[in-house]
């Protein structure tokens, strides 16, 4: 969504994710992005939004925290999933974003082949248990967690 109004007007095909007086969107063809509430009130313009948008159908985001501090924005980029006659399906894409100002801290492409999730899939969300973060996929179950 552009900056300036605080619903989503491309499409929304997830649910927003919601942290205290926080709410992240991820609509379709935009940035994830931030709004808060202030007295009950939402803002009028996203309060963030990370540097790169998610493509269609856009991404369903999901919040981490190590007890009440150190939250994290877990988003997948399933653009290249597979089926309706996607003529280049590819690998997910999984983003850790800071929950407070949504900087990127992480994403599954930059270690190069270590981290690549298997091929994305419409309408997956990463799930998070005990330290690790779960990426289902057309071909296997991804994990990702700190290494050792």
């Amino acid at each position: 969504m552009p900056l300036g109004h605080a619903f989503p007007t491309n499409g929304l095909f997830s649910t927003p994710a919601v942290i205290g007086t926080s709410i992240y969107f991820g609509e379709i063809g935009e940035p994830l992005e931030l709004s808060t509430f202030v007295r009950g009130v939402l803002s009028s313009a996203p309060t963030a939004q990370t540097a790169n948008s998610f493509a269609y159908p856009g991404t369903v985001p999901m919040i981490s925290e190590n007890g009440s501090s150190n939250a994290i924005v877990w988003a997948l980029d399933v653009s290249r999933y597979i089926g309706n006659n996607n003529p280049n399906p590819g690998p997910a894409v999984l983003h850790a974003y800071n929950a407070a100002n949504l900087t990127e801290l992480y994403n599954s492409t930059q270690a190069g082949t270590r981290d690549q999730a298997g091929i994305a899939i419409k309408f997956t969300a990463p799930t998070i248990s005990n330290g690790r973060v779960y990426v289902g996929t057309a071909n296997q179950l991804d994990v990702y967690g700190l290494l050792p």
